[in-house]
């Protein structure tokens, strides 16, 4: 039993605790690591002689440690009074009946491209995030036409598992809406929704003991909603088929050929349409960058050096642009926003650099292969011709060893002078001593 105990011990900090236990996931909590409740009423996870974990909670009346049947590690100080417990510090994971509350983050494990997603509430909904420079949402609980509505208006406050759903509710406690992610409605079981570095949030029943009992019901519904289940500037459609953008499949890596669009020079960028029936994972939720007509929503992006990719909605006059760019989203029932993205005219200096630029170097490197082949030719034609004249006795004498000839034959007294062909006919092609 003891250990089990500590299994489980280890398992919900490293899970479910945040801050203190990030460190952890690139250093997993191995056999003989120790966890510690010390005499200061500080709880800490040892690995070697660091610490990698804690409570931080050292001489803060803390005098006992209780693990909950809901799997929540309290420090208890005196009347049982909660001094800190690891449901208030979740880090990718939530377990059945933990309040997920306004103020509190979910954050998923780095993606292969770096890329980190959370869980947040904020003004009144539950939303997803792509954790960019400047971050971008791309789910609502709000707007996921899966939710079961219970209470019409209203702000969410609090988020909880129970049972086989998801429920919110409002600052007085009211349920506003339910999601219903398992058909197992049995409420003894105990259920952990995790935040995947793929950007999922999916559903895992503890006993089922097999993935069989787990939920196929992932958020958000769709795939291609995500923030990159493709590379950047990859256009996904259904089923997760990538496919690069035409006006960028003549560039490097289907990149835009500039990295961060403020170190490029403004004359040396340009936009490009991205095509037709494309749409990008956070219209929707985001607020417009500005209202205007489509060529007011070009130049504006133009003038900012920020913006790598806008998208105009001419019935709204609604533009968007965008400073870090995702996967795009493919449409076969069209789109109602036009999309153009910025890209470097001489294919820049950027990450995905390459492009025009690129195919110009080709070009030139194609000519100088061609008229350094061609003279090559040349002189190889010019060698056999004269060694052929040379073995054939067709020599012609240059015009300035002719000129030589004339002066010498016209001084008196000077011996006669034989030409080169004289000479050759006189020796039968130097064949032959002469005065023998």
């Amino acid at each position: 039993m003891q250990n089990s105990f500590f299994i489980f011990v280890t398992f919900d900090l490293c899970l479910i605790g945040q801050a203190k236990c990030t460190p952890s996931r690139a250093s997993p909590v191995e056999n003989f690591d120790k966890f510690v409740f010390d005499d200061t009423g500080n709880a800490v996870l040892r690995t070697g002689g660091s610490v990698i974990w804690s409570t931080s909670t050292a001489n803060k009346g803390v005098s006992a440690m209780e693990l909950q049947d809901s799997g929540n590690l309290v420090l208890l100080g005196s009347a049982d009074r909660i001094v800190w417990q690891s449901f208030d510090h979740p880090a990718n994971s939530l377990l059945s009946n933990q309040n997920f509350s306004e103020g509190m983050k979910l954050v998923s494990n780095p993606s292969a491209s770096n890329l980190t997603y959370y869980l947040e509430i904020k003004s009144g909904d539950m939303l997803l995030y792509a954790n960019y420079r400047n971050p971008q949402p791309y789910w609502s609980i709000r707007r996921d036409n899966r939710r079961i509505i219970d209470k019409v208006g209203g702000d969410v406050s609090v988020a909880s598992l129970n049972g086989n759903s998801w429920r919110f509710y409002d600052k007085s406690k009211a349920l506003l809406w339910q999601f219903i992610f398992s058909d197992n409605a049995d409420t003894n079981s105990t259920w952990v929704a995790s935040l995947g570095d793929d950007g999922f949030i999916t559903f895992y029943n503890l006993q089922s003991g097999s993935s069989n009992g787990n939920s196929p019901t992932r958020i958000p519904a769709d795939s291609c909603s995500r923030p990159e289940p493709c590379n950047s500037y990859e256009i996904c459609y259904n089923g997760n088929r990538c496919q690069c953008p035409s006006v960028l499949d003549s560039k490097d890596k289907c990149g835009p050929g500039i990295g961060f669009s403020c170190n490029e020079p403004q004359g040396l960028v340009e936009l490009v349409n991205a095509g037709n029936g494309l749409s990008y994972f956070a219209l929707g939720l985001v607020p417009p960058s500005s209202k205007g007509n489509l060529d007011g929503c070009k130049s504006s992006c133009l003038a900012d050096c920020s913006c790598l990719a806008m998208f105009h909605e001419e019935k709204s006059q609604n533009c968007f642009h965008f400073e870090t760019v995702g996967s795009l989203q493919g449409s076969n029932n069209g789109s109602d926003f036009v999309s153009y993205i910025k890209v470097s005219r001489n294919g820049g200096h950027g990450r995905d650099s390459g492009g025009d630029g690129g195919s110009k170097k080709k070009v030139l490197l194609v000519v100088a292969i061609l008229l350094v082949t061609t003279l090559i030719i040349v002189g190889l034609l010019y060698v056999g011709i004269r060694c052929y004249q040379k073995q054939n006795g067709v020599l012609v004498d240059s015009p300035k060893e002719a000129e030589e000839d004339s002066f010498l034959e016209n001084i008196s007294g000077m011996p006669i002078r034989f030409s080169h062909k004289d000479l050759q006919i006189a020796t039968n092609n130097f064949t032959t001593k002469l005065g023998q």
